[in-house]
């Protein structure tokens, strides 16, 4: 059965989809305020944010809602993007109203204490410097640096340390009241439910929750620069990365994108296979994509004194794979394979509400739709993965 979508009187959207017969349901709550919502004296806040929900509301303690999901049987997770804040509760169907009034709570009622912001801003810190370390995540970071020349994002979704070291209470506050309020908000529900008691359920636990009088006032984040260079980086550790610039979850190109770091990420058939056979100790390929814009990455670990060659292997074999494309067979092969995965991840109730969230936004919905993308996926050719 497809997803129903409802606005409730608040401004708030409920997506709903039911699976007969499931003993499980997700639910997500997507703010639609991530990093490139930050204002000014705001650097960090949305990403500190994702962290603070869970240290308690006005009416729960710090800990208390990961305390009643794990009692349940259920699990936590949230994450922020360029474009979203997202928090989700996986819990038994019959827990699914008691999750939806904890999720209103969150989204709705958080409390921030100034002594736990402490604790947490070290965590983000820690975060922060871990990935300072890593040629994969530098390498991005150069890469959205050069994106976005001059804006807040060039900064990466969880700002810089020093900015994170100067946030307090009341800057987080202010972000939480501008940004995560009714009508900038969705809720997905996938699993074991009835669409009309998921309806009324939702109605229930966020029915207190009203439309501030003031408009929506966030800002646009900046678009890309159309030509982005190549982020090349070498001498992180032993080894190096390269990160392009490729389409995002808003394109219809987005699965097929996530073919293309499959093909490069196969030992057996990838064509930068070969790097393994010259000395190169490891090969990762990562995909990741904001609403407007995809970073694909590639990461080589090597021994001391050899990345230079190595990356100049590298680049010439992509440069074939640039003009040739993939092999046929291995294109067959991979197409299945991820056609496949994202038909099972469609199947898990976490996966399916995310590419639901993402797809949350009307203006967008007709080139991020889950099923229609689906559907190219499994029609890709030799020739629509070259040109990605």
């Amino acid at each position: 059965m497809r997803a129903r979508r409802e606005t409730l009187p608040s401004g708030l959207t409920l997506v709903a989809e039911p699976h007969p017969g499931s003993e499980v349901v997700a639910i997500q709550g997507w703010v639609h305020a991530g990093a490139g919502a930050e204002s000014a004296g705001e650097l960090g806040c949305a990403h500190m944010l994702e962290h603070m929900l869970f240290r308690g509301t006005r009416r729960l303690d710090d800990g208390e809602v990961q305390r009643r999901v794990a009692d349940a049987g259920g699990r936590v997770n949230a994450w922020t993007t360029f474009d979203d804040t997202v928090v989700e509760l996986l819990v038994p169907r019959a827990s699914a109203g008691a999750a939806l009034g904890w999720m209103a709570e969150l989204l709705r009622d958080a409390r921030f204490d100034p002594a736990l912001l402490e604790v947490e801003k070290d965590v983000v810190a820690h975060e922060i410097r871990g990935a300072e370390a890593s040629p994969g995540s530098v390498a991005r970071a150069a890469l959205v640096g050069a994106l976005f020349r001059g804006s807040r994002l060039a900064e990466g979704v969880r700002g810089t340390v020093e900015a994170v070291e100067a946030l307090d209470v009341g800057a987080l506050e202010r972000f939480y009241r501008r940004a995560s309020r009714p009508d900038n908000t969705t809720v997905v529900m996938v699993g074991g439910l009835d669409l009309d008691e998921a309806q009324e359920g939702a109605a229930r636990a966020f029915g207190g929750w009203r439309r501030p009088t003031l408009a929506l006032d966030l800002p646009t984040p900046p678009a890309p620069t159309p030509e982005p260079e190549v982020a090349c980086l070498a001498g992180v550790g032993e080894g190096f990365s390269l990160a392009w610039s490729v389409p995002g979850a808003s394109d219809a190109d987005h699965l097929r994108c996530g073919l293309l770091r499959d093909a490069l990420a196969d030992r057996g058939a990838s064509p930068l296979a070969g790097l393994l056979q010259a000395g190169a100790l490891d090969l990762g390929v990562r995909y990741e994509a904001s609403r407007r814009f995809g970073l694909l990455t590639i990461t080589v670990a090597t021994a001391p004194g050899r990345a230079a060659p190595l990356l100049g292997a590298a680049l010439m074999l992509l440069d074939d794979l640039r003009e040739r494309g993939p092999a046929a067979g291995l294109t067959r092969a991979l197409r299945e394979r991820a056609w496949v995965r994202a038909c099972l991840e469609g199947e898990a109730h976490a996966g399916r509400a995310r590419a639901l969230g993402r797809a949350a936004r009307a203006s967008e919905a007709s080139n991020v739709d889950p099923d229609a993308a689906l559907e190219r996926l499994a029609a890709t050719s030799r020739s629509d993965l070259r040109a990605v």
